[in-house]
């Protein structure tokens, strides 16, 4: 009986760890340091289908980066220096820049491009205290702003403790 009640009382933190999936999880042969990169999570959808943000998180040789994929049904280019504010439910803002200039690939329906942004450590320290609630990327021509509900908020922070 004692062993049963002590199976029930350990499983709801058996179901709830936390549980990092990632793309590469690896030590590079040349410079034996890891690499981690998680696999995609979407922030936002459109609900009507097609056009979408997701993100990944990077740590590579010590360096770690966020990298944004957004589409949407038109061409759009993101120039060198160009920033992604991201905003926290406290109301501070984050302001990263991209080092390289991308121009949207098209596929199928829909125009979509990735974009890196290197991570320091403040912004890391910000990210991993409060939920993410808007993200804006910078693009030649104007801005893309989105909302991100509910439990996506949290998704950069769950991320965040896989590339640590």
């Amino acid at each position: 009986m004692k062993k049963l009640l002590l199976i029930l009382l350990c499983l709801p933190f058996i179901g709830f760890g936390q549980s990092c999936k990632y793309q590469k999880n690896e030590i590079d042969k040349f410079t034996k340091k890891e690499i981690k990169i998680t696999k995609e999570k979407i922030l936002w959808k459109n609900p009507m289908g097609g056009y979408t943000l997701s993100f990944y998180l990077s740590s590579v040789n010590d360096k770690k980066s966020i990298t944004i994929r957004y589409s949407k049904g038109s061409v759009f280019t993101i120039k060198n220096g160009n920033s992604l504010a991201l905003l926290l439910e406290n109301g501070e803002s984050l302001n990263l820049q991209t080092p390289i200039s991308v121009v949207s690939t098209y596929s199928g329906s829909n125009w979509y491009a990735y974009a890196n942004y290197s991570l320091p450590e403040d912004a890391i320290s910000l990210l991993n205290a409060h939920n993410l609630t808007d993200v804006r990327i910078i693009t030649t021509k104007s801005f893309i702003d989105k909302t991100i509900k509910g439990k996506k908020q949290a998704r950069i922070i769950e991320n965040l403790k896989c590339i640590d």
